[in-house]
């Protein structure tokens, strides 16, 4: 497939991709246009930022966090051969949400279809806030009229901490999710059959939830928090949808198992006025709140007060240096979190969601500034998966629940065979504007 040429003879990213370099261009569907960027990666862009470690001792440290994950979580790893033969990834992150929307897991779907062999690494950024809704409330279709949330996964005097630090759930609460996901299947698929909807067939929705449960009351022996509990849940669908393709990690944990190559990166990030002192969090070992934080690398020097609990801290700390809970006293706030993910292991392309594009432009915008090249970044953001006839998203919270992507993953793996589902995500969205989209489930009647 012919791609547009620069005067140098090189594919030029600029006409493969919007300017701004992170969302497919407009007229391109994604297998040609991530054929263009793959070619401009191998030409016009090498990944040429801090060279502390040279990529194959970059890629032994991802993996080491990666075979830890899986080892300590039972989770089936795939073949790692083709991710360590080209030093080629792609990647995807987000935080560990309780059963995640489609809307933030699609990526790595997006990203599996776009290129046969090249892994897909999804990175769980474990220490966000357990008071977020969508780490601690998942959201379930009943029918086209309705929606219901997924409770019960944070304890009130638990709202403060970090995920990393919050229980995993109880075997009854897993059971009344459990509950709840069956009578969203059941409620959401009659209602779409009725609308002429290709949807699986009910018996092997039903064998697929009892398989899904047995998986998660597994995890319930092996996961020591709600973050650990909630990546495996999701790891273990985006097996199911994309065998073998799938390495999944705690980002916390891969910024102690590489924190003296991590924290050189962040001293050339310092140097040249990327990352400030303010650029941080830190976490409070008496509470496990994250507060804002003043680190000085030079000295080592962290000074914050926790927000919960109030104790003052005035230490000496070293980057990737443990909290009592798993994870570095010291990370970084969302900057300097996209600064590093961009420049300590450059990915061949990143895996964006519409939330992501807020601080994705900022950060770029301060990288490009001072003559960093950084690798693509896909957005998917779905607009269109249920549509009526009349090309309209029908009436109804459970309607545009599933039409914006926003439902658990579990359930577009329920409601529709995976090919469907795989094929509708590659046929495009609506900020990209592929010129080919399709609508995952079309109605027949308004």
């Amino acid at each position: 497939m012919s791609q547009p040429v620069a005067s140098n003879g090189r594919a030029n990213l600029r006409d493969v991709l919007r300017t701004d370099g992170y969302i497919l261009g407009p007229r391109a569907s994604p297998k040609s246009a991530i054929h263009g960027t793959l070619e401009t990666l191998s030409t016009a862009w090498t990944p040429q930022n801090f060279a502390i470690l040279d990529s194959s001792q970059r890629l032994s440290r991802m993996m080491e966090a990666v075979h830890e994950f899986h080892s300590s979580l039972n989770l089936a790893l795939g073949n790692s051969e083709p991710l360590l033969r080209n030093n080629q990834f792609f990647q995807v992150s987000h935080q560990p949400n309780l059963m995640g929307g489609l809307n933030v897991t699609g990526p790595a779907i997006l990203l599996s279809g776009l290129d046969q062999e090249i892994p897909i690494i999804y990175a769980f950024v474990d220490y966000d806030e357990a008071k977020d809704r969508r780490f601690k409330n998942g959201t379930l279709p009943v029918g086209l009229d309705d929606v219901t949330t997924l409770r019960g996964a944070v304890r009130g005097d638990q709202m403060h901490r970090i995920a990393a630090a919050v229980e995993p759930p109880d075997r009854p609460t897993v059971e009344g999710w459990i509950r709840q996901l069956r009578h969203s299947v059941v409620a959401t698929e009659r209602s779409l059959r009725r609308r002429g909807a290709i949807t699986k067939r009910p018996a092997d929705a039903k064998r697929e939830i009892d398989a899904l449960a047995a998986s998660w009351f597994g995890f319930l022996d092996v996961t020591a928090s709600l973050a650990e509990f909630n990546a495996a849940v999701t790891s273990d669908l985006l097996a199911r949808i994309i065998p073998g393709r799938l390495f999944s990690l705690s980002y916390g944990r891969l910024l102690g198992i590489a924190a003296e190559s991590v924290a050189e990166t962040v001293e050339e990030l310092s140097s040249i006025g990327l990352i400030k002192r303010n650029d941080w969090w830190a976490v409070c070992d008496r509470c496990a709140a994250r507060s804002p934080a003043r680190w000085e690398p030079k000295n080592k020097l962290l000074r914050f007060q926790c927000i919960a609990c109030h104790t003052p801290y005035v230490s000496h700390t070293f980057f990737g240096d443990l909290s009592r809970w798993g994870v570095p006293r010291l990370l970084p706030r969302v900057l300097a979190d996209v600064l590093l993910d961009l420049t300590w292991l450059p990915a061949a392309v990143y895996g964006g969601y519409a939330g992501s594009l807020q601080h994705l432009t900022t950060s770029r915008a301060l990288a490009e500034r001072r003559g960093l090249k950084l690798a693509p970044e896909l957005s998917w953001d779905p607009q269109n998966l249920l549509v009526s006839r009349a090309g309209d998203v029908p009436d109804g919270r459970g309607a545009r629940t599933l039409a914006t992507g926003r439902a658990a993953l579990a359930c577009y793996y329920l409601l529709f065979p995976v090919e469907l589902l795989v094929e509708k995500i590659l046929a495009g969205s609506k900020r990209g504007d592929f010129g080919n989209q399709q609508p995952l489930c079309m109605l027949t009647r308004d």
